[in-house]
């Protein structure tokens, strides 16, 4: 007996999934919004039936919108809404796993790209299973854009490890962009340690114009650290592009160790 894997092709967007699947066309296309109870990690709804639940939910219910200006801005919830849409468009198979083409934008980051593009299966060689030659997720879904975060670095930040002061690493990541000059030292007291995500909106004479915490990627939310963070990401300076964007985003990311 022979089972065919089937192919599907998926359009992740900040406000509609549409799902296709060979030989039978577009079989959902439905808002990219998920509903879930407070703390628990299995949808209610997702789809159409979270849009009808939306505006209505309890206290102990959150609705999520897992993709926000095209970029993953909740990886779990975007886990959720994809299992649901698969298995709703071609059920579920222990024995033969569909292969999918997903569309992402083309300015998308590398951070988000690993969100995306999960490491091999163990024992498969299959290559739908992505380029990670070990078994799991490919990449580090916490860290920067761009190399490692180590934290006491010493160079000028956005092209290293490491930035900043002793006991803070920082690193800049804004697509065809350069920091102008050194990222800014965050100025904190906490006895407390932990990465802080900060997403950054950026015009193009190079100023940041708005500044937010982004909990992806972030493994603490300690105000002290997390207001830190934020004012020293909206005195960095990059680079003027005339031909970027009006408004760039990219991301600050401040590694905060015990001093």
């Amino acid at each position: 007996m022979h089972f065919k894997a089937p192919d599907i092709g998926l359009d992740l967007g900040t406000c509609n999934t549409v799902v296709y699947v060979k030989n039978e066309g577009i079989v959902i296309s439905e808002p990219t919004l998920v509903i879930s109870r407070r703390g628990d990690k299995k949808p209610i709804a997702v789809g159409e039936d979270a849009q009808r639940m939306y505006g209505r939910t309890s206290d102990a219910e959150i609705a999520i919108h897992p993709i926000r200006n095209g970029m993953i801005a909740n990886y779990d919830a975007t886990v959720l809404l994809l299992r649901a849409f698969i298995s709703k468009a071609v059920g579920e198979s222990n024995l033969v796993k569909p292969r999918l083409v997903m569309s992402i934008p083309s300015e998308i980051d590398e951070v988000n790209r690993k969100a995306l593009f999960p490491g091999r299966t163990a024992g498969s060689t299959a290559a739908s299973d992505g380029t990670g030659k070990g078994a799991g997720n490919q990449g580090n879904l916490a860290g920067a854009a761009n190399g490692s975060f180590d934290g006491s670095g010493t160079g000028t930040g956005g092209t290293g490890p490491g930035s900043g002061a002793p006991g803070t690493g920082g690193l800049a990541s804004l697509s065809g962009r350069t920091l102008a000059s050194a990222l800014p030292r965050p100025d904190y007291g906490a006895r407390d340690e932990g990465r802080v995500v900060v997403e950054i909106l950026v015009d193009r004479n190079g100023r940041v114009t708005s500044a937010a915490y982004r909990s992806s990627g972030s493994t603490t939310n300690n105000s002290t650290l997390v207001a830190a963070a934020l004012r020293a990401a909206r005195n960095a300076r990059f680079n003027v592009d005339d031909n970027a964007p009006l408004s760039q985003r990219g991301t600050i990311t401040y590694n905060f160790r015990m001093q």
